[in-house]
């Protein structure tokens, strides 16, 4: 909620309280907190002695105060929080990846079929039965190693290499 002056979201908070502690809810605290934001935001701040006024996510977004080019007009900045577009390209970089390696195993398996295909004269490979052998005869594969921005832990090597041994 906004609100043009700060005891009139005092009183608001005050009141969303006791409605809400009505039917046995509460606010989170940890996301529940009363700054200054708005047209006059600025301002404010710069003659309290603040830096610039806050900023909240909400929705996926971060919201902030801006001024346009004729540094009058106010305007609410809506930008994609970085949290969300960290963990949305993380994602997409996984899948490209997979896809990448999927890519190679199977231009892989072209060439070693390509190959045999010269080695035989009497025996036609045809790409069916040589995909469900190329699937049967190597695992397809997958990334298994961390991110280099993740520490790679000695603990995780050992469990990751303690599921692939054989004994």
């Amino acid at each position: 909620m906004g609100f043009q002056r700060k005891d009139d979201a005092e009183a608001f908070l005050s009141q969303l309280h006791q409605r809400l502690d009505r039917f046995g809810l509460s606010l989170n605290e940890d996301k529940t907190k009363l700054i200054r934001f708005g047209r006059f935001a600025r301002r404010d701040c710069a003659t309290a002695g603040l830096p610039k006024p806050e900023s909240f996510d909400f929705l996926g977004f971060t919201h902030s105060c801006a001024v346009l080019r004729d540094r009058r007009t106010f305007m609410l900045l809506r930008q994609t929080s970085v949290s969300r577009m960290r963990r949305t390209l993380h994602s997409v970089k996984d899948g490209v990846y997979q896809t990448g390696i999927g890519r190679f195993h199977t231009e892989l398996g072209k060439l070693w079929m390509k190959a045999l295909r010269r080695r035989s004269q009497r025996y036609c490979l045809v790409w069916a039965r040589f995909g469900q052998f190329l699937r049967d005869a190597l695992s397809q594969p997958r990334v298994v190693h961390p991110w280099p921005n993740k520490r790679f832990d000695r603990s995780d090597a050992l469990a990751t290499n303690a599921k692939n041994c054989f004994i």
